[in-house]
Formats: C-alpha cells, structure tokens, sequence
C-alpha cells in the first residue's frame, strides 16, 4: 500500500557520525507492507556542498534524519493510522546515487519554537 506524500523538493537534515548534512529531497512516500511503515524519498543535492554530503551519507553511520514538511508528516501519519495492520516496525529507504540505502528507525515527533520535526532515529545493529 503505496501513497506519495509530496512530489516537490524539501530539505532533508542528516546527523552523521562526524558531521551534520542537509540535502535536498523528492519523490517523498509512505508505503505500507504487513506490519512495517516505510518512508522513503530520492535526494537530489542542489550544488556542490550537498553532492558532497551526499557521498558521506554512503561512508558514514548515520544517527537519524528529520524534516520539517507539514505535508510530509501529516501523511506519513495518516497513513500510517489506515492501515489495517498494527505498525510495529519503521524504515527509511534512501534513493541515492543509483543505491538505495535502508535503516531500521524509531519515528518521533518534536515541537521546537512552534515547528514541528519528524525525527527518525537510526537503530544499533
């Protein structure tokens, strides 16, 4: 059970081992498979600084990824409430430079200065 949450870019903000990133992002969706809610989405770097943070992305563990897109989180969620299973696994999937990168995430919502983040912490191993 597939839904696309936005098709525009929006900024994506990576924490990594050593440093922090922010790329640019499209094709955003949320896919429903048995008990396991995915979000997933394409980077598309704008400029040379954010090619560059991509290729850390493939080196580097990542620690979590947030956004900050209303639309994008209100779907995910909703989303996530229609389905008829009860969602006890989340994914990332990454779309970048031909690969798909896949990380076991724990979602979680945060209010700072009135804006809300969707935080997707990375699992240990």
């Amino acid at each position: 059970m597939f839904r696309s949450l936005r098709k525009g870019s929006r900024p994506v903000y990576f924490q990594l081992e050593s440093t922090s990133a922010k790329i640019r992002a499209k094709c955003f969706e949320s896919e429903i498979n048995g008990s396991t809610a995915i979000l997933r989405f394409t980077l598309k770097p704008v400029d040379v600084n954010q090619s560059q943070d991509e290729k850390l992305l493939h080196k580097e563990a990542t620690i979590f990824a947030s956004l900050t897109d209303e639309i994008i989180i209100d779907g995910f969620l909703a989303h996530k409430k229609i389905s008829p299973n009860k969602i006890v696994e989340y994914k990332l999937e990454i779309l970048s430079r031909e690969k798909k990168l896949t990380f076991d995430v724990i979602p979680k919502i945060e209010i700072l200065s009135s804006v809300r983040y969707l935080y997707l912490n990375v699992k240990n191993g």
